[in-house]
């Protein structure tokens, strides 16, 4: 083996991005080098490059989606030999936080993000934790397999994790680029039904109802909430999926869900904001999830249809609410529960 690789490289002083020739590194204790064989280019590369994301480092070598081959294994890593086709992590446990000390690395509340706080895999090359790793199976291609480590495990733990979608669930998801076409399908297999695509781009949205999308909707349409309630037989969305990241499409998936509907926030942009306090409604918001927390037989159906007005602020009589649910379900809601202001203090967050 040489002694050097090639790697881009980019640097932060001036965004610049360069393919240098540098030192191979080699795997401390605990580590492995990998032979990179594909590395998949994220939006978030891209944002890095443009500057609508800050930079960790004055240099970096970029890339996180990857999959290679064991060359060399470092002191102490058991499991592994060389030769192993694998998909390292594309993050790296703080080791500081609470979580870290309680043994919980993959909670960790201080990641660093691999090609943006350490280098990545944009490199002949790549030093990765031999615990955070992937084995490949032999029947998987391996640029296939690149695509797993985050445009596939996003939208993974985003449905079965965060967004919990099961059987019967109404779905919908804004944005269906590479994420969003993802959480289609994925929310497809878990049984979702039915799965709601929605976008800008008729392009995309052909090839979601391609891949699995039941319907396709177009987001600027004026009657978007009419059509996903014609849809859904007045019903609305279970779990709504935001896979842009920006407060308009954040909106609509809070306005789009019925009661107890979960939002659950998986893109990010620079124009990535926390949902206001300000936004009165049925639901509590973390850094990554808008989440229901009332019930369908005890409040009523905000923030669909019966959001109160100056004229029902106050007294909001039987009469003040639009649907039948609404009004049975006032015999025993709670007018403090119901009013609750969106918080950001839930700790449930995406994993990938």
């Amino acid at each position: 083996m040489t002694e050097t690789m090639l790697a881009e490289r980019f640097h932060a002083a001036d965004r610049s991005i360069t393919l240098e020739d540098i030192p191979i590194p080699h795997p401390g204790p605990g580590e492995v080098l990998i032979k990179v064989a594909y590395c998949g280019i994220c939006h978030s590369d891209l944002s890095l490059i443009s500057g609508a994301f800050p930079a960790s480092r004055p240099a970096v070598t970029q890339g996180h989606e990857a999959s290679g081959t064991i060359v060399e294994l470092g002191a102490g890593v058991t499991g592994w030999k060389e030769g192993d086709r694998v998909i390292p992590s594309a993050g790296r446990p703080c080791l500081k936080c609470r979580k870290c000390r309680r043994g919980a690395f993959t909670d960790c509340l201080s990641l660093n993000l691999m090609a943006f706080a350490y280098d990545g895999a944009w490199a002949e090359y790549h030093v990765a934790q031999a615990s955070g790793m992937t084995k490949i199976p032999d029947n998987v291609p391996m640029d296939q397999a690149a695509l797993l480590a985050d445009a596939v495990s996003t939208p993974y733990a985003a449905v079965v994790r965060t967004g919990k979608v099961h059987m019967g669930n109404a779905v919908a998801v804004w944005g269906v680029g590479g994420v969003g076409t993802h959480l289609v399908q994925l929310a497809k297999l878990a049984g979702g039904v039915p799965v709601i695509a929605i976008d800008l781009n008729d392009a995309v949205l052909e090839r979601a109802k391609r891949l699995g999308a039941d319907h396709t909707l177009r987001s600027d349409d004026p009657e978007l909430m009419q059509k996903i309630e014609d849809i859904t037989n007045g019903r609305m969305i279970d779990v709504a999926f935001d896979a842009v990241g920006i407060k308009p499409t954040l909106r609509a998936c809070v306005d789009s869900l019925d009661v107890d509907g979960k939002a659950v926030s998986v893109g990010l942009s620079s124009r990535t904001s926390t949902p206001a306090r300000s936004w009165t409604s049925t639901c509590t918001a973390s850094r990554f999830s808008a989440t229901s927390v009332t019930s369908a037989r005890t409040s009523p159906c905000w923030p669909r249809c019966c959001r109160p007005t100056a004229s029902t602020s106050r007294s909001r009589s039987p009469r003040s609410f639009r649907c039948r649910r609404s009004r049975a379900a006032l015999r025993s809601w709670s007018p403090i529960r119901a009013t609750r202001s969106v918080s950001s203090s839930s700790p449930d967050a995406v994993q990938s």
